[in-house]
C-alpha cells in the first residue's frame, strides 16, 4: 500500500457521510446509489480551522512555558513555578500535534491535472 493510499483511506474514514448503495439483479447487474445528504466541505473547513487554531495555541503554550521555565530555573528561587511551567511544555506540544494532525487529515486535496 502506498503512502497516498493510506492517506486517502484515513481521510475517507474521517470525512462526511456514507453513500447508500444498492444493487439489483434482473438479468443484468445494475448498481445504484445516492449522494450523501450531508456536506463534507463544510465539515472539512471547520475542522481545518480548528486544527489551525489548535496548532497556534499549542505553539504559543510550548514556547512560552519552555522559555519561562528555563528562565526562572536559571534565575533561582522559583522552583515551584519552574516545575509547573516545565510540566506544561508537553501539554502545549500535544495540542500543537493535534492541530497539525487535524490540518493534515481535513485539508482540502489539491485538484489533480490529468
Amino acid at each position: 500500500m502506498t503512502e497516498s493510499n493510506i492517506s486517502t483511506r484515513i481521510r475517507t474514514l474521517f470525512r462526511g457521510a456514507i453513500a447508500q448503495l444498492g444493487e439489483r439483479y434482473t438479468g443484468s447487474v445494475e448498481v445504484g446509489g445516492s449522494i450523501p445528504p450531508s456536506s463534507t466541505r463544510e465539515r472539512g473547513e471547520i475542522m481545518t480551522t480548528f486544527g489551525r487554531i489548535s496548532f497556534i495555541v499549542g505553539l504559543v503554550i510550548t514556547v512560552i512555558t519552555f522559555f519561562a521555565g528555563f528562565g526562572l530555573m536559571f534565575y533561582g528561587g522559583y522552583d515551584a513555578w519552574v516545575k509547573v511551567l516545565m510540566m506544561l511544555v508537553p501539554v502545549g506540544f500535544f495540542i500543537l500535534f493535534v492541530g497539525l494532525a487535524t490540518i493534515i487529515l481535513f485539508a482540502p486535496e489539491p485538484e489533480r491535472k490529468e
